[in-house]
């Protein structure tokens, strides 16, 4: 759950620095995104420190899922706005790709954002400076399948599903030393199976990673 703050303090900080070196200018469209994704970065926060606080009384890490209908695109579209944030300082540009009109899903909206931020910060850490990430969504059957691809090394000799394990590390982009304590991970494979769902991870074919979660479809 540290590691889950890591994205929205990151949106919030690329504000800030806007701010005191006077650079920010309000009649700018990207500006006024980058204030809109800090919006949205405070209220993650939020409800972050909240199960942080929970879980630590407890002293174990426990899902717990509140299962409804929703469109699961507007939910997408403000996890992109506010990675964008922190992936503009390295030129790293955002697309959201094959979107339909409407994805209906049975989940959790606030673990769905959780995930899909973990997925879309964690591609923003292993893509270099330039490079591009982009967010699709497909429906198959009764499953909803929400994708993270990126640009970067790729996942080369690692296996994948010890990215999910408990405490696992990888090392950044820029870095040889690990950062975060291996929980964001971890959580995305706890909050998909507390959805009914899966996550995974790949190396795309064209270069770079992918990571995926499902959750069930809900009707049209």
């Amino acid at each position: 759950m540290t590691h889950d703050l890591e994205g929205p303090l990151a949106s919030m900080k690329t504000v800030l620095k806007l701010l005191e070196n006077g650079t920010f200018k309000p009649e700018k469209e990207l500006h006024q995104r980058l204030v809109k994704s800090t919006r949205i970065a405070v209220s993650r926060s939020e409800s972050i420190i909240h199960d942080l606080m929970t879980a630590a009384r407890m002293e174990v890490l426990e899902i717990t899922a509140e299962i409804v209908r929703f469109d699961i695109l507007p939910v997408l579209h403000d996890s992109l706005l506010m990675a964008s944030a922190f992936a503009s300082e390295n030129g790293i540009e955002i697309l959201f790709q094959n979107a339909p009109n409407r994805q209906i899903v049975l989940a959790d909206k606030d673990l769905v954002a959780r995930v899909a931020d973990n997925l879309l910060y964690n591609a923003v850490r292993h893509t270099p400076a330039g490079g591009k990430i982009s967010l699709g969504v497909k429906r198959a059957g009764d499953t909803v399948t929400v994708t993270v691809t990126d640009n970067g090394p790729g996942l080369g000799d690692i296996d994948p599903d010890s990215l999910f394990q408990k405490y696992h590390q990888q090392k950044t982009k820029d870095s040889k030393r690990h950062r975060g304590v291996g929980l964001g991970l971890y959580f995305c494979r706890l909050a998909a199976q507390a959805m009914n769902g899966k996550v995974w991870a790949e190396n795309d074919p064209e270069g770079g990673s992918k990571f995926s979660f499902t959750v069930p479809a809900g009707g049209n």
